[in-house]
């Protein structure tokens, strides 16, 4: 009698195959998942970073009755180049002005982010910062170079300190940061320019390197003083740079008190569109830590550096010139239209505020990688970005968003702007309000 064969234990070959395809399935199913739960996840990080600064400069303005300076530069009277009526004789507009030198980081004192370390919970790093010297000290020195005044004399330098890593000011999605290094993922608004009082244009470049100074930007008719021009500049924005002569320059010189009118501050009073619908913060990949030569500038940057370009974001200066970044604002179609129906529409040119094709729309610095070649919004979250309002709420809108509404959001009194006065100012400037539906949805 033959024996009867026992059964095989285990899978056939084509049973295993067809397992090993159910679970290449199922991964390719799971992962698109997780990687989505991964991005939301470090999106809701970021917020929560945008959040707590929010309230550090919520609190500094409580504390100060206005928010900081966005940098804050030194001037020194002992030059005898200094006019403290003409702004084009500052440090500020000298930064700004390319080509920046490596011999004018010695007047760069420190950005916003040096002022509110007390209400992000840096008190020992606020306490040894030395107010007297530029944030890359003692690399850079003004005045004697003597030892620093506040401090003690082991505290550590203004250049250790801003090198410093500090996981509040990162991003998660920001990939153009580096490991322990002075990173900052978020820029307050700047405006639509970098410096009110002088306001040059900018430039977008398709490539790295190719970014530029553009006409300097006629908010009002030719022949305007520059003072009339800074109003309309702090209308359009909330934080601005800002002047002082610190102790360091003015030993001697009885101008420790001097005051510079084109170092203005926003108070929360003075931001008429409403708290809400007015953007404090953003997101850069292009500001923060650079060695010396992988920026636009010729030193290192990090966190503490006070350049226009890192610490402040832009809406498009191309409103002014119908698109055609001309610098002629008063003349462009920014003033409200009247329609036939009696319905009123924002002029069309406030619409170039976020504009694909010329290379300043939001999210274009993602192409680029030189640090402060692209002083306008650009995050790495997938189609958009975070802001912080001034009220301290926080939004996640996408980088398409119309370039009238985005407009609006960065004006802190689009309101209070000029109206139309032909035939010398035949627009004007006046924004109409902005519906929260257009960016809360």
């Amino acid at each position: 009698m033959t024996p009867r064969r026992r059964p095989r234990r285990g899978f056939t070959l084509i049973e295993l195959l067809v397992v090993i395809s159910i679970i290449g399935v199922l991964v390719g199913l799971l992962l698109p998942a997780i990687n989505s739960a991964r991005e939301a996840g470090r999106r809701v990080q970021c917020q929560n970073n945008q959040k707590n600064i929010g309230l550090a400069l919520a609190q500094f303005s409580t504390a100060k009755n206005a928010f900081p300076n966005s940098g804050t530069f030194f001037e020194d009277p002992t030059t005898g180049t200094l006019n403290v009526q003409d702004p084009t004789t500052s440090n500020i507009y000298a930064a700004v002005n390319n080509p920046a030198t490596a011999d004018q980081a010695k007047y760069w004192g420190w950005s916003w982010v040096v002022d509110v370390l007390p209400y992000l919970d840096q008190q020992d790093l606020s306490n040894a910062w030395t107010l007297s010297q530029p944030y890359l000290y003692p690399q850079y020195i003004v005045g004697t170079g003597t030892a620093p005044t506040t401090g003690a004399a082991n505290d550590a330098t203004n250049l250790t300190i801003g090198r410093t890593a500090l996981a509040i000011l990162k991003c998660p999605d920001d990939l153009n940061a580096q490991t322990n290094q002075g990173n900052l993922s978020y820029v307050v608004n700047g405006g639509f320019s970098r410096f009110p009082a002088a306001p040059i244009g900018w430039v977008g470049g398709q490539i790295d390197g190719k970014s530029a100074n553009g006409p300097t930007l006629q908010w009002l008719p030719s022949g305007t003083g520059w003072v009339p021009v800074q109003g309309i500049g702090q209308k359009l924005g909330v934080m601005f740079p800002g002047a002082t002569i610190p102790t360091s320059l003015s030993s001697g010189t009885g101008t420790s008190t001097t005051k510079f009118a084109w170092s203005v501050t926003t108070t929360l009073s003075s931001i008429v569109d409403g708290l809400s619908t007015t953007v404090l913060l953003g997101e850069s990949t292009l500001s923060g830590y650079a060695p010396p030569g992988a920026s636009v500038l010729p030193v290192e940057t990090n966190w503490s550096c006070p350049h226009p370009n890192f610490t402040s974001f832009m809406a498009s200066d191309n409103v002014c010139g119908d698109g055609l970044g001309n610098g002629q604002c008063f003349s462009s179609k920014l003033g409200p239209i009247q329609n036939a129906d009696g319905s009123q529409s924002d002029g069309t040119s406030w619409d170039f505020a976020n504009h694909p094709g010329n290379y300043e729309n939001i999210g274009y610095g993602l192409n680029l990688t030189q640090k402060g070649s692209f002083p306008y919004i650009n995050a790495g979250h997938p189609g958009g970005f975070n802001v912080t309002m001034c009220d301290g709420s926080v939004h996640y809108l996408k980088n398409t968003i119309n370039g009238t509404v985005w407009a609006k959001l960065v004006s802190s009194a689009g309101s209070k702007l000029p109206a139309a006065a032909p035939p010398s100012f035949p627009n004007g400037l006046k924004q109409l309000p902005v519906s929260q539906d257009e960016f809360t949805n």
